[in-house]
């Protein structure tokens, strides 16, 4: 310990602190506040961890509660049929992860695709919105995008196994060696080869046409290298964005997104993954709870 003031003394060690804000919040049942007011502030993402540890009888009542919240995310007809969207699309694949991973693949996809077409200056122009002000949502959007394929490896095992690293390799080769225009995560994934090809290995989508879709991008990214001319490169980005969707029949086209819903998406991911992530930290979750859970997350039922 060490004085702060007269007769006022404090832990250095922040994590000694954190140990003792999850102890008084388990002692006094304070799950829901914890939730309400700090499920999406970072610097109380060990906290959480270690309430989920410290609550001896079970965890579900933590985990019940972040996904009242997380659900409350996820408002809107257009979300509401991309989770449909997501759940189809892996129903059934022979791929051996989990439902909830698989749909979460898909869910991060679309936002990376998302972005990246939005991102684009076209886009922009066309929304009335300055370069500027779009930067400031797309930093917004920053953290959840380098991850996006993270997230389902992280989902239900709390690490990233070795697919979601090559994934994640493949992509910083790509950001550091073509230039600043490929700098962002999202556009860098719309024309990243070996994500192609690692999706359709691990086969997460049921009856995904992937080699098509590889020798397609592979003409488009071509192109993209062979110019330097921004409105062009735009273009093929586009072109490619559109390849992606038609290959995974999503059912409406990526401009009826409002800017809030795609800060909605990520925040749900985020939210997804981060319940995981406690149910792991936690010494006792009962198994049926979990199943129940898992099923309502991403199909909104």
């Amino acid at each position: 310990m060490i004085a702060r003031a007269e007769t006022v003394f404090s832990f250095s060690h922040l994590t000694l602190q954190e140990y003792l804000v999850a102890q008084h919040i388990v002692d006094n049942n304070l799950i829901d506040s914890l939730v309400e007011t700090h499920l999406e502030d970072e610097q109380w993402r060990e906290v959480f961890l270690l309430v989920a540890g410290l609550m001896r009888q079970g965890a579900d009542a933590l985990l019940l509660t972040m996904e009242q919240r997380v659900r409350a995310l996820f408002q809107g007809d257009r979300l509401g049929q991309t989770l449909a969207w997501a759940e189809q699309l892996v129903q059934g694949s022979p791929s051996k992860d989990g439902l909830l991973e698989k749909q979460t693949e898909a869910l991060a996809l679309i936002l990376a695709l998302a972005r990246a077409r939005a991102s684009t200056r076209a886009m922009v122009s066309a929304r009335g919105s300055s370069l500027a002000e779009f930067r400031l949502y797309e930093h917004a959007l920053d953290r959840a995008n380098l991850r996006v394929n993270a997230l389902a490896a992280v989902l239900l095992r709390g690490n990233v196994n070795a697919s979601a690293g090559a994934r994640i390799r493949a992509r910083t080769r790509i950001r550091h060696s073509q230039g600043p225009d490929l700098c962002a995560s999202a556009r860098a994934l719309v024309l990243d080869l070996d994500y192609v090809q690692e999706l359709e290995i691990a086969q997460v989508f049921q009856g995904w046409p992937g080699r098509a879709l590889l020798s397609q991008l592979r003409e488009q990214r071509e192109a993209f290298l062979e110019t330097t001319l921004v409105g062009q490169r735009d273009k093929i980005l586009r072109g490619a964005i559109a390849l992606w969707l038609d290959s995974l029949a999503f059912p409406f086209g990526l401009e009826a997104f409002e800017l809030e819903e795609l800060r909605a998406l990520s925040r749900f991911l985020e939210g997804v993954k981060f319940i995981a992530q406690c149910k792991q930290a936690a010494v006792r979750v009962s198994p049926d709870t979990w199943l129940a859970l898992e099923a309502r997350l991403l199909t909104m039922g």
